[in-house]
């Protein structure tokens, strides 16, 4: 390849590659990590070279370390240290101050003590090692000032271009007001200010330019020379103590701008409507600066740590204050803003989230861990709230969809909701903007709830509910019983069914929610549940049965026979329960004990026979009949249970009537017995012979020789392939051909041939699953089905064998149509007539093979017609009939049947996917809250033995973590630990923290903070604030507590207003003063005394006079003489604001000094 082609072939770094680095999206980030670095890796080692931007790809590797789970850490700080000794390092050395980088770093050492992994902290090691060489030798080494700190020289300030910010025309508006051309000078003047290669200059450049703007229209300052963008830049370039004095300035902007636009709303403004539009003056939107300003904001934040709550606080008091002034303006936030915001609300609750301990005695270690992270999610999360609330407006930047996705995050952070309720008002406010009707989610989550909350109160002595009510609830309940595996919960249900057995009789809608509990409980899919349902469910049982035994009343006023016809056996009893029980019995993974128990049941049920009469047994027996096939099937290995059925359906025998005798018999043609078999076809040829008296059907029964027929006509062997049965499985149109013979069978004295025909063709047509529907649906098909099969049965019609040969299609037909209908299955079941008339078919032809099998089906059918689901091609049963001769081909469905208790699991498991956004560990933690507050009450009530005895699952119970998360939510509590902590404090550096975590609480708080705190608060500042700072250190701490008084003070917190008037007032050596005399007093100090002044004196306007107000007077006087003869004419600034607002007060002055203060004025 020619060296030619080879640069036209070079490889490049986009910034849409370079920006999926700090994608949401784990797994699109390591992605990104592996293209960058083997393409960035191979240039190196090949000298080839690649086209991308080092500062961003050095930012975006910086912010890597911002994300949770840290993965890969080593690998990006070794791309780090590879990008730094390459030829690339001198574009970052030239964008990015050595200060600001190191920062950084020291940022990434403190999240990488969590991995403790030696093998990255010594790449980080010798990257700050090649940082401070790099720097040194382009004499931007820390050393090479006088100051100390790092350097930003002139160059990297000439960068700064209006370009750079993508200002479009749309962002400019007419200006409110033009500077004169002396103001604009001085702002000239200003901006270059900002250039200056020193920062310590710089910063007390930026204290001047603080104090100046107070002298400008604000919208003056975005206007060309555009000090404000300037001031933006400067922020994006500094960092430490220079860019906590750039967000103070910023901050100092967002103030003066919300003032002004209170003062606009109060006056009439004309714009220059006489000027052509092209040559009025324009300056920034308002909008649009509130836009950039947040935007440098939320560039600048750094990750969620306590050690960097000192620069992020100044940071969150803008994003709040900006906000807030979007209301003020009322003008949605830009979409781009708000979707920032977006990405940082999740991924502060990630964080939180995210962290755990083992050891409960650990927890108050993570709610330290957790204060500060927590507190700034719990500020996020409100500033989403805002913003989404101002963009859905009239002329809102998102739409109602985008809105409820972006709101998720904080309807699933359940911590967030209990422990601000005022946010929790408004979310559930804003949700009803959005969507005017609840979605199925929300009704689904609000069901589910409710279904806890009972489920728990009845686990609580104190709000358990009396048995009637409890059972009244029972669907509630079932709904949480298998998600809370409370067998405590399970053991009153039962209890409130036993306790209700008197209501029964004569509230028959309260049996009915008895019987739903006891299907729910025989249903239980959980094996612990279930088996111990059981246990508790026999007891009831046995006790009936030995009050029959023993001739006493099991319930008084009610006799134990009248209870049993009543269907009441200790337990109110269904058919369906009875079969229920059996199914229970049957399974192979229960305990002998309890399958023994369903098999005495039954028995006791059976015995009954000989302790009550005929008659009342042949009441009690009716809900035994329709569970009688599974019964006999059930026997086959119970030789008791056996030998007393046996006994029962003798037809000789007066316990049940022939029809039920007959029936009971019809089930052991499928006994896998042939001696069983065999007596039973004698019993039912019996019965048979006893119905027919009268001699009016074929065969003659008396006349039959039951050897010939033999004892194998049902058991069909092997069974018949339900597959072919449904065979024709074409389109072809069959319904006029239907309509045709159905029309023709309709036909009174139809020859028997023609009969013949059309049954064998409807046969054919009925090969079809859906022509079967169709004919179901048909009004003669029931009749038509019956008369098939009865009429060639009777003895006087004429048609000879052609009749008897009818039976063969017409049986076919019955069988498909009992398949494909459950309709008819149904009607056909209790219609005797029916299961005679198959039998007669049997007996009349047992040696065609076809009729047997299909006979054999239908009567199969019609015994197990509750167990089975067809389909066109399979048959499944909903229990194992192995130990029967079936004769047909079946599937086993072990499919749970629904209840109340499986919804509530396919409800938390739906609610999961579709609220939870498939986060386990959230939707775990939200149960385990909900749990908690339940139980306990309020957050602040909240403890882990309150939840540690409740018998529920051990998943459910409060973690020390979720009590972490809680207490460190609790704003006021953290705040008031802080407090305590800061007043017992002797460390400068831990109390620095302590007072920058305060700061981060006042910007969520704000004035809403409780009197004892700021009894409190007040008390830590005057113990410092008092004094005048005796060295370095102590000036820096009380630099910081001043600036926590001016927040206060801007907050207007009641004890901290009254306790500074008070110590002025009666301390004439307080430190405000000793710092107002002295004439070497540095700017910064001197702006933050008379800020808190003015801000003191405001509130003074609606205060009783104070003494202190004529002698401030009166110093102030004096003092600004004296600076304005040194030329400190910001200093002058400062005095003068208090002076104003001291002169609109009424003055005590001494007389003397007020005609010598006349005499003197000041020079111009």
């Amino acid at each position: 390849m020619s060296s030619s082609t080879s640069s036209r072939l070079t490889l490049s770094l986009g910034d849409q590659q370079l920006a999926k680095l700090t994608n949401e999206s784990p797994e699109i980030r390591m992605r990104a990590l592996e293209q960058v670095e083997t393409r960035f890796i191979r240039c190196l080692q090949h000298g080839e070279k690649i086209n991308f931007k080092p500062v961003l790809l050095l930012k975006q590797l910086i912010r890597w370390f911002g994300y949770t789970p840290l993965t890969a850490a080593d690998r990006v700080l070794a791309l780090m240290l590879e990008l730094m000794r390459s030829d690339y390092s001198d574009a970052v050395v030239r964008k990015i101050p050595c200060q600001r980088l190191e920062a950084e770093l020291e940022k990434i050492r403190k999240i990488l003590q969590c991995l403790q992994s030696t093998r990255a902290m010594e790449l980080l090691d010798n990257l700050n090692s090649l940082v401070i060489a790099l720097y040194k030798e382009t004499n931007l080494s820390p050393g090479k000032n006088s100051s100390g700190e790092s350097q930003c020289s002139i160059g990297e300030m000439e960068l700064f271009s209006i370009e750079s910010f993508n200002i479009s025309p749309e962002d400019y508006e007419p200006a409110w007001s033009c500077a004169s051309v002396d103001d604009l000078a001085t702002m000239k003047t200003m901006v270059d200010t900002l250039t200056i290669d020193s920062d310590l200059q710089l910063q007390e450049n930026i204290t001047n330019l603080q104090v100046k703007l107070w002298d400008y229209p604000v919208e003056q300052l975005c206007q060309p020379p555009h000090i404000l963008l300037q001031l933006l830049h400067v922020q994006q370039l500094q960092a430490g103590a220079t860019l906590l004095h750039v967000n103070r300035a910023l901050l100092t902007f967002v103030k003066l701008l919300q003032r002004r636009l209170r003062i606009r709303n109060k006056s009439l403004d004309y714009a220059f409507s006489v000027k052509a539009q092209a040559e009025m003056p324009q300056q920034l939107r308002v909008s649009s600066v509130l836009a950039l300003i947040l935007n440098g904001c939320l560039e600048l934040l750094g990750p969620p740590l306590l050690e960097h709550c000192n620069h992020n606080w100044h940071l969150i008091e803008l994003s709040v204050e900006v906000i807030k002034t979007f209301g003020q303006i009322a003008e949605p936030i830009p979409e781009n803003i708000v979707q920032r915001l977006a990405m940082i609300v999740p991924k502060l609750i990630r964080y939180c989230v995210s962290l755990d301990v083992a050891n409960v005695s650990e927890t108050p270690s993570l709610v330290k861990k957790l204060m500060i992270p927590r507190l700034e999610s719990l500020i996020f999360n409100g500033l989403l709230l805002d913003v989404i609330t101002l963009s859905l407006s009239e002329n809102g930047t998102i739409d109602k969809p985008t809105a409820r996705t972006l709101l998720q995050p904080l309807i699933l952070d359940s911590s967030y909701l209990s422990c601000v309720p005022m946010r929790m008002h408004e979310l559930c406010n804003l949700c009803g903007v959005i969507c005017t009707e609840a979605a199925p989610e929300e009704q689904q989550m609000l069901r589910l709830k409710q279904a806890y909350s009972l489920a728990l109160a009845q686990l609580v002595a104190e709000t358990k509910l009396p048995p009637m009510e409890l059972l009244q609830e029972q669907r509630q309940m079932c709904l949480v019983l298998l998600l809370l595996g409370s067998e405590s919960l399970m053991k009153q249900l039962i209890q409130a069914i036993i306790k209700c057995t008197s209501f029964y009789i004569a509230k028959p809608e309260l049996r009915q929610e008895a019987e739903s509990l006891l299907h729910t409980l025989f249903d239980l899919p959980d094996e612990r549940l279930r088996s111990c349902a059981l246990r508790l469910l026999k007891q009831p049982v046995v006790e009936h049965f030995h009050a029959f035994m023993n001739s006493s009343n099991y319930l008084m006023g009610c006799t134990n026979t009248e209870l049993a016809k009543r269907h009441i056996l200790g337990l109110p009893m269904s058919s369906q329960l009875l079969r229920k029980l059996l199914v229970q019995g049957w399974l192979p993974g229960q305990s002998l004990q309890l399958q023994q128990w369903c098999i005495d049941f039954l028995i006791m049920v059976v015995g009954l026979a000989k302790l009550v009469s005929c008659k009342d047994f042949n009441e009690i027996f009716k809900i035994v009949m329709p569970v009688v096939p599974l019964l006999v099937c059930r026997a086959i290995n119970q030789p008791q249970l056996q030998h007393m059925l046996w006994e029962l359906f003798d037809p000789d025998s007066e316990y049940l009537e022939p029809p039920q005798a007959l029936r009971g018999n019809v089930c052991y043609l499928f006994h896998p017995d042939a001696k069983f078999r065999k007596d039973a076809i004698g019993r039912v040829a019996y019965i048979l012979v006893w119905q027919d008296h009268q001699h009016k059907y074929r065969p003659a029964m008396d006349k039959l020789c039951l050897d010939f027929i033999g004892h194998d006509v049902c058991a069909i062997q092997p069974p018949v392939n339900y597959y072919n049965f449904f065979c024709e499985r074409s389109n072809l149109p069959y319904s006029r051909s239907l309509n045709t013979l159905l029309r023709l069978l309709e036909t009174p004295d139809l020859k028997p041939s023609i009969r013949k025909s059309t049954l064998i063709q409807l046969n054919v047509i009925l090969h079809n699953w859906e022509a079967v529907e169709s004919f179901t649906t048909c009004d003669g098909a029931y009749v038509l089905c019956l008369k098939a099969l009865h009429d060639p049965l009777l003895r006087d019609r004429s048609g000879g064998n052609e009749e008897t040969e009818t039976l063969l299609p017409a049986v076919s037909i019955l069988l498909r149509v009992l398949f494909r209908s459950e309709r008819f299955r149904h009607e056909f079941k209790d219609n005797a007539e029916m299961l005679v008339c198959l039998l007669r078919c049997l007996f009349l032809m047992p040696h065609e093979t076809q009729l047997r099998a299909e006979v054999s089906i239908c009567i199969f059918q019609l015994l197990f017609h509750e167990h089975m689901t067809a389909n066109d091609a399979s048959l499944k049963l909903d229990v194992d009939l192995s130990a029967m001769v079936v004769p047909v081909s079946y599937e086993l469905d072990s499919t749970i049947p629904p209840t109340a208790a499986t919804e509530g699991v396919a409800l938390q498991r739906h609610l999961l996917v579709k609220h939870f956004d498939n986060n386990a560990a959230m939707e775990a933690q939200h149960w385990r809250l909900f749990m908690a507050h339940r139980i306990c009450g309020s957050p602040e009530d909240l403890t882990l033995s309150g939840v540690r005895e409740l018998d529920i699952r051990e998943t459910l119970k409060l973690k020390p973590a979720d009590l972490a998360l809680v207490h460190a939510s609790l704003v006021h509590l953290q705040v008031q630990n802080q407090l305590i902590a800061a007043n017992n404090c002797s460390s400068h550096e831990t109390l620095h923290q302590l007072v920058a975590s305060i700061q981060l609480f006042l910007v969520l708080l704000r004035g809403d903070m409780l009197p004892a705190q700021c009894s409190n608060l007040w008390m830590l500042m005057h113990k410092y604030l008092r004094l005048t700072p005796g060295n370095e250190a102590d000036m820096q701490l009380y630099m910081e507590l001043l600036e926590l008084c001016l927040s206060c003070l801007r907050h207007r917190l009641p004890e901290v207003l009254a306790g500074l008037s008070n110590a002025l007032e009666t301390d004439p050596h307080h430190s405000f003063m000793v710092i107002l005399r002295d004439g070497n007093v540095s700017l910064k100090l001197l702006h933050l005394v008379t800020d808190c002044l003015v801000h003191l004196l405001r509130w003074h306007r609606q205060q009783n006079n104070s003494t202190w107000h004529g002698k401030l007077f009166e110093e102030l006087s004096t003092l600004a003489r004296t600076h304005f003869e040194e030329r400190k004419l910001q200093h002058v600034r400062c005095v003068l604001s208090v002076l104003r607002h001291l002169s609109e007060r009424p003055l005590q002055l001494d007389n003397a000094k007020l005609q010598v203060a006349s005499t003197s004025t000041l020079p111009a």
